[in-house]
């Protein structure tokens, strides 16, 4: 099933023709995950981001002073990335989520019920990888845009 995050799937399964009560009934969870590049530990050092790099996610990485990247080496073929790492979101499906789907609810109030549940989206995955230094703000903006 192709979204762009876990929740829209729902929706989707739903616009397919799937009945909601079906879908309530039978579904446990979703998962939506991309790869990224991981930065080359070999090569690996901090840098400052251009101040292009730093606004684009300013408001996302909410005071963030250390960044890194892959300088470039022979193990990595002078790309700074060596092998990748998965960015993802799971939703699990809880009885008030089997609820909503049941009773068609609306996007914003399945939105509103994962928020309060805790569910961390991808984007958030995200910066946890670029704020660990698994991956490079640069990748972040390449996969998610």
């Amino acid at each position: 099933m192709l979204s762009n995050v876990a929740i829209g799937a729902i929706l989707r399964m739903i616009n397919l023709g799937v009945p909601a009560y079906w879908l309530s009934s039978a579904l446990i969870g979703i998962v939506h995950q991309q790869l990224v590049r991981k930065i080359c530990e070999n090569c690996k050092e901090e840098y400052e981001p251009a101040e292009e790099e730093d606004s684009e996610l300013f408001s996302v990485l909410s005071g963030q002073t250390t960044f890194f990247r892959g300088k470039g080496c022979d193990k990595c073929e002078k790309t700074g990335y060596l092998g990748r790492t998965a960015i993802h979101e799971i939703l699990p499906i809880s009885d008030q989520m089997r609820d909503l789907i049941y009773q068609q609810a609306s996007i914003i109030k399945i939105r509103e019920a994962t928020r309060l549940a805790g569910f961390e989206n991808i984007l958030q995955d995200a910066v946890k990888k670029v704020t660990g230094g698994e991956t490079t703000i640069s990748e972040f903006v390449r996969v998610l845009g």
